[in-house]
């Protein structure tokens, strides 16, 4: 079965696996993010919090555009320090986060 054109082309360029598994794995964590934590009012976005990593800004802003895209949610990206990310999604003023930093894992 011949591929699409697109795949054929992402494969073709100087795409390595880890760039495409970190694509699906934000992916993932987007979309069960938003099934599993926000239930949220379509009157108004979804505040969708990073940290200034930047890491965080690419899976935030596909993530965003994957939201707006696929569930029609207005999206609004905020940046701010992960202490004050936690503090706004316990109290309901940030609804999504996508990223940790887990300090010791990867010995």
């Amino acid at each position: 079965m011949p591929r699409p054109n697109l795949v054929n082309n992402v494969l073709s360029a100087s795409t390595s696996r880890r760039t495409l598994l970190k694509a699906g794995g934000a992916a993932a964590l987007v979309m069960s993010g938003l099934t599993t934590g926000a239930r949220a009012d379509a009157s108004r976005p979804l505040v969708y919090a990073f940290a200034a990593w930047s890491d965080a800004l690419a899976i935030t802003y596909v993530g965003a555009k994957l939201i707006e895209d696929n569930f029609g949610y207005k999206v609004h990206p905020l940046q701010a320090e992960p202490g004050v990310i936690y503090a706004s999604l316990q109290t309901g003023k940030a609804d999504l986060y996508s990223n940790a930093y887990m300090q010791g894992w990867a010995r």
